[in-house]
């Protein structure tokens, strides 16, 4: 895109000149906002930091032993597809 031109001023009836006038044409507008979402973006994510959580293991607890009759089987199939069953 060219640059955009000064516009001509005629002088005024005092005798002086009017200042040059420049339009920013439309095509910085899309500029201007994908360069402020992207600063926001890459702001949100400098600020929010990842935290672990630890997890502990009991060392005094017992194995927990499940009879077969009593347990519950789940099978994920395809498209998003969940088959269970006792046993």
């Amino acid at each position: 895109m060219a640059p955009p031109e000064p516009k001509a001023s005629a002088p005024a009836p005092t005798g002086r000149r009017r200042s040059k006038k420049v339009t920013v044409g439309r095509a910085m507008v899309p500029k201007v906002n994908v360069t402020l979402m992207l600063t926001f973006f890459l702001l949100t994510t400098a600020f929010a930091n990842p935290y672990l959580t630890q997890l502990t293991e009991l060392e005094h607890a017992r194995p927990a032993y499940v009879d077969d009759a009593d347990a519950l089987t789940i099978i994920l199939g395809k498209n998003h597809c969940v088959h269970y069953y006792l046993g």
